[in-house]
């Protein structure tokens, strides 16, 4: 009984260090926010899909769904036309979604967008962050947390 009772308590021991994405519920489906991101408001686009920024290094991720956009067979390619050919485009799969995934770099910054689908809907992720400590990890992670909730109300 005690060995039980001892590796219940390792349990709750280990499983916070485990479990350190944050819920986020955005249009339906919730996103595993990663320790040390919070929720930002960009003021010049608020309204326009979720965002969050990493404390100590100033990184911004950002998020954008369209239900339903690609259901009668569109393709997250037709939205590479706004980004320069010099720009390098690399093909992905994260998760339940496929698409483009685009670099490059604007005053001293470091950009990438993700175009992304998965059949139904369009999926579009930004990076914005210093170069020195750019690191695309957390908005993949993001993407392949996603999961869809259902009866939702909003």
């Amino acid at each position: 009984m005690r060995r039980i009772t001892c590796c219940i308590y390792g349990l709750f021991l280990i499983y916070p260090l485990a479990s350190s994405a944050e819920p986020y519920l955005y249009e339906n489906i919730t996103l595993e926010i990663p320790d040390g991101w919070s929720r930002y408001k960009d003021p010049y686009n608020n309204d326009v899909g979720v965002g969050f920024r990493q404390g100590h290094t100033g990184n911004l991720m950002a998020f954008i769904l369209r239900k339903g956009m690609l259901s009668s067979g569109g393709d997250p390619s037709a939205f590479l036309k706004n980004h320069p050919v010099e720009h390098p485009v690399s093909s992905v799969q994260i998760g339940k979604y496929s698409g483009y995934f685009v670099t490059f770099s604007s005053e001293g910054r470091c950009l990438a967008n993700w175009f992304l689908g998965n059949g139904h809907d369009l999926l579009i992720a930004h990076f914005q962050g210093d170069c020195n400590s750019a690191d695309f990890t957390p908005v993949t992670k993001v993407i392949e947390s996603i999961e869809p909730v259902e009866d939702v109300v909003d």
